[in-house]
């Protein structure tokens, strides 16, 4: 790691000092898993949005999602969204490729071996919380996704959380943003829902392992 300085500054909500000191460039990015990031796709091994990815032999657990008009540019297949009560709603697989969760549309044409890439993320940088909702009529099953990032740009499909603090030009901030998908009932929910955890909580330990790695002894 590089050797930081510390430095006093005054905290702009209440007055107080804090002391803070600058990470290593190495150190954060393993910290904020940036060498799986959205932006890291440099040797072509991450998929992007609009690649077609083979689903066969990976899980792929059907569901769907709102697709708002901002987020309309992204779906290809018309024939797979259905508009119901105003709301239009998109089929979609979601599949965990490598370090990723990765949410795809069907090919048009194909039998479902494989599906084009609508959003993709890092399993680490994730929250998965399932939502009983058997209250209402339906048997559909909420999941809850939050995604955390220092990056700007946040994935196809989420939405980020407003926030009512001011930005500065110079300040870190961990972007938040959510998306809400739905399974066909609880079985279906409870079965991706505790894939989607397993797998985030083992890339969660392979980046502590990592951190601690890289603090020194």
């Amino acid at each position: 790691m590089t050797r930081c300085i510390s430095e006093t500054m005054v905290s702009r909500k209440n007055g107080h000092h804090l002391l803070i000191s600058p990470l290593s460039e190495n150190f954060s990015r393993l910290l904020f898993e940036e060498e799986v990031s959205l932006t890291a796709n440099y040797n072509g091994l991450i998929p992007k949005p609009g690649d077609v990815v083979k689903l066969v032999g990976r899980k792929p657990f059907p569901c769907v999602c709102e697709v708002t008009e901002e987020n309309q540019p992204l779906v290809t297949d018309g024939v797979a969204c259905v508009v119901a009560e105003g709301v239009k709603w998109q089929s979609l697989y979601l599949v965990m490729l490598n370090k990723h969760m990765v949410l795809t549309e069907p090919v048009k044409g194909d039998s479902g071996g494989y599906g084009r890439v609508i959003t993709i993320c890092p399993l680490a940088c994730l929250m998965a919380e399932s939502y009983d909702t058997q209250e209402n009529e339906s048997s559909a099953q909420r999941l809850l996704l939050t995604h955390f990032s220092l990056e700007k740009h946040i994935p196809g499909l989420f939405i980020a959380e407003k926030s009512d603090i001011s930005p500065e030009v110079d300040d870190i901030r961990i972007i938040r943003s959510c998306l809400d998908i739905w399974f066909e009932d609880s079985n279906s929910a409870t079965k991706a829902h505790k894939a989607l955890c397993s797998r985030i909580f083992k890339a969660r330990i392979e980046r502590g392992k990592k951190i601690r790695e890289a603090l020194p002894h």
